[in-house]
Formats: C-alpha cells, sequence, structure tokens
C-alpha cells in the first residue's frame, strides 16, 4: 500500500502534463518536472526529519547503555563459574542441605586452581531472593516514624561467598563455621544499610530487629554495596545471614580460579555430582554471563532501534543523492551553457550543492524538533541520560550532516564534468 500511495502521486502528476508545453521545452524542463522536482525534496525533508528522530532516539539508547554497562556492579565477575541448586525436596531437611552445600564446597576448596568458594540462596543483578524486603529497627538509636519505616533485602551466604565474587568486608568479619543454627544471630550488613540505621557509627557489635522476630541479630562486619536488583537499579539496604542458621531450598555455588572456563564450570558440576548423583543442577555458566544477562533486554532494544537508525540514515543519503543526481541531469544543458559563459567548476558545486543544503537544513530543523518534543515518550527507556541531552542533539545533526554532503558531492562533482559542446550539440 505504502508503494502504490507513494507510486501514484508522480504518476498522477504527469497526467497533468501539457504536451505542447514540454514538446517545446523539452523533456524534464517543463511545468510538471518542477512540480515534481519539489515534490521530491518535500519528500527528502519528511526523510529527513524521521531519520533525525530515529538517531536521536538511537543516540539516547545508545548513552544510557553506556550509563548502566559503566555502573559499579560491587562485586568482580571475572574468573568465577557458577551454578544452582534447587533443594526444596532434599531428604533430611536443612541438616541434609547444609551437608551438600558444604561437602560441595569443601571438594571445590580442595581443588588446586580454585582460589574461593562460597555459596548464596540467590545471585546477584537478578532482582531475585534480594526481592523480600523486611522491615528492621536499629537498638539505641531513635524509633523511625512509621512513615520513615527502613525496609532491608534478606540473602542466605556463606563466609566464603564475599571472597568468591570479591566483594570487600569494609569492617568486622565474615561468617565463621561458628555462626550456626545454636549461636546467636549474626548478620553482615551492607554498607547502605549501616549508614542507614546507624550514620557516623561504626555499627559492627551493635544489634537490631527484624520483621516480627524479638530476637537481638548482633552486626559482625560491614559489606561493600552490590547492585542486588539489576544495574539500573539503586543499591538498597542489604543483610546477609549465615547459610548455618537458614538452610535456604535455592542455593548457587560460586567458586574463583585460575582455571579455563570450560575447567572451572566442569569442577563445579563434577563436586555436586560427587556429593549427591541425583542433584540436579542448572544455570551452569561464568558470572560474567550473569552481568550480562542483566543488562539483555536493555542491549537488545539498543540494537534495534540503532539498527532502524542505520538504515534511516543510509535511505536518507540514498535519497539525497538520489534527488541531485536527478536534478544535474535535468539541468545538464543549463550547466553546460553556465560553463560554456565561463562558470567554473567551485560555481557549478556551489549552484548545486546550495540548493540541496537548504533541503538538508530544513529537514535537519523539523527532525530536531520533533525529536525534542517526543523524547520524553522514551524516558522510561532511558537510565542516566536526559531525554534533551545535548551531546546527542548535537552529535546527530553533524552526523547527518556529513551522509548528507557525501551524498551531495558526488552528483554535484559529476555536475563539473559536464561538457558544453556535447550538451549544446545533442539539443
Amino acid at each position: 500500500l505504502t508503494a502504490l500511495a507513494f507510486g501514484l502521486w508522480p504518476a498522477l502528476g504527469s497526467t497533468r502534463a501539457r504536451p505542447n508545453e514540454a514538446i517545446k521545452v523539452g523533456g524534464g524542463h517543463g511545468a510538471t518536472a518542477g512540480s515534481v522536482g519539489r515534490a521530491r525534496r518535500a519528500l527528502v525533508v519528511a526523510e529527513l526529519a524521521l531519520t533525525v528522530m530515529l538517531l536521536v532516539g538511537a543516540g539516547l539508547m545508545l548513552r544510557s547503555m553506556q550509563q548502566v554497562v559503566s555502573q559499579d556492579t560491587g562485586l568482580r565477575a571475572d574468573r568465577v563459574a557458577t551454578l544452582e541448586l534447587t533443594m526444596g525436596g532434599t531428604r533430611g531437611g536443612g541438616a541434609e542441605r547444609l551437608r551438600v552445600i558444604y561437602s560441595t564446597i569443601e571438594r571445590l576448596a580442595a581443588t588446586p586452581r580454585i582460589e574461593a568458594v562460597g555459596a548464596v540462596n540467590d545471585l546477584p543483578l537478578r532482582a531475585g531472593g534480594g526481592l523480600m524486603a523486611i522491615g528492621v529497627t536499629a537498638d539505641g538509636m531513635p524509633n523511625p516514624k512509621s512513615n520513615e519505616m527502613r525496609f532491608a533485602r534478606l540473602l542466605n551466604a556463606s563466609g566464603g561467598y564475599f571472597d568468591a565474587l570479591g566483594i570487600p568486608i569494609l569492617s568486622g568479619r565474615r561468617f565463621l563455621a561458628s555462626d550456626d543454627s545454636l549461636a546467636p544471630n549474626v548478620a553482615i550488613i551492607n554498607k547502605t544499610m549501616a549508614d542507614g540505621l546507624w550514620p557516623g557509627v561504626n555499627p559492627v557489635g551493635r544489634t537490631f530487629h527484624w520483621g516480627g522476630d524479638t530476637a537481638a541479630i548482633t552486626v559482625v562486619g560491614i559489606a561493600a554495596d552490590v547492585r542486588e536488583a539489576g544495574l539500573e537499579k539503586a543499591v538498597s539496604p542489604q543483610m546477609y545471614f549465615p547459610i548455618d542458621a537458614h538452610p535456604p531450598g535455592n542455593i548457587a555455588i560460586v567458586a574463583r580460579g585460575t582455571l579455563s572456563e570450560q575447567a572451572l564450570l566442569a569442577r563445579l558440576t563434577d563436586a555436586v555430582r560427587a556429593v549427591d548423583r541425583t542433584q540436579a543442577v542448572f544455570n551452569v555458566r561464568m558470572m560474567d554471563d550473569v552481568v550480562s544477562t542483566s543488562v539483555a533486554p536493555r542491549r537488545t532494544n539498543t540494537v534495534l532501534i540503532a539498527t532502524f537508525a542505520a538504515l534511516a540514515l543510509v535511505l536518507s543519503a540514498l535519497g539525497v543523492y538520489a534527488v541531485v543526481a536527478r536534478g544535474v541531469a535535468q539541468r545538464s544543458r543549463e550547466l553546460g551553457i553556465r560553463s560554456a559563459l565561463g562558470a567554473s567548476g567551485r560555481d557549478l558545486v556551489t549552484l548545486v550543492s546550495g540548493e540541496m543544503a537548504r533541503v538538508v537544513a530544513l529537514g535537519v530543523l523539523l527532525g530536531l524538533g520533533g525529536a525534542w518534543a517526543l523524547a520524553r515518550l522514551i524516558a522510561s527507556l532511558l537510565y542516566g541520560v536526559d531525554v534533551h541531552d545535548q551531546a546527542t542533539f548535537v552529535a546527530v545533526p553533524l552526523l547527518l550532516g556529513v551522509s548528507a554532503a557525501a551524498a551531495v558531492m558526488i552528483p554535484a562533482l559529476r555536475a563539473v564534468r559536464v561538457s558544453p559542446t556535447e550538451v549544446l550539440r545533442a539539443d
């Protein structure tokens, strides 16, 4: 339908041509040719405007992607392998879960070239287990108002988890084997939670309560902030409890080593199989893949809009080229006469390119205006970038200007080679 609609436009225009005038002035120079030329230029203006809008959208998405991937995850994902286990139906309950977890950790820790091993009930950057936010209150600190109630996300981790993922312990200690279900309740909290509950005070050794639990929990360590909910989510208060005290049904084993990726992943799987051959494993992958997966939806959206914008840029350049080339062909007699009368090559190039420069400028201005007005429609897709980002709104006209200039110069330079003798002889 699109091809039919735009094909009918020039076809209907040709029916209004006057044969005697067309014969008198030669094909391509009559009034109809002029109106068709104006229609071509109008279409190029529209094409350029739409291209600018697409390029601005692509530029904003690319800038957002750059902002996302530059975020500090709070961990070191390189050389870390992970796999996940579901042990909800494991015989023996919590004791059997702990046996499988710690037997696997011990086997991996004894493997040459594996530097650190740990376990956690949900991996970072996935907005999974950390989504369970629980109200917390700090003992010895003023009680918050009801509308200022603080919440923290909960994870269960082993002591080696922090070393395996390269999460620094800023103060205090890691979990010990003695931090089991028979020991007093302890927790490691992140820096955000520490600053929120105990501003300006070292909370190590202090206690807090969470949820409806009446037992006090002692802070034994402060961990660096990790983006548990994803790279695009703000860091929130986070508390880690020992796996021993709260054996989870789902667990992820993480191991850092200097082995190749294939060897490291194989060691993880083999360790689980050696402990329990019936235990199913899934999501066997490198931690780098977890980080990459966390930005996969944004990457897909960015690639799609960038691809469409690139195609639009190519098509707009071809449109500019076609209009200028057609104009040079139609005005070959005029250009030949101008050359015969002493016009220089620069004069001819300026004549041909000047008209299209105005068309390009109009298209760019209209496109920038449209992009400025419609940019807020994609605000929800952006991260860390203003919808009217100056760098993007400056770079797009420059990019389009360069491509349009290249498209104009090819036929414009061809105009310089028009031979006055051949043109006049043809007439």
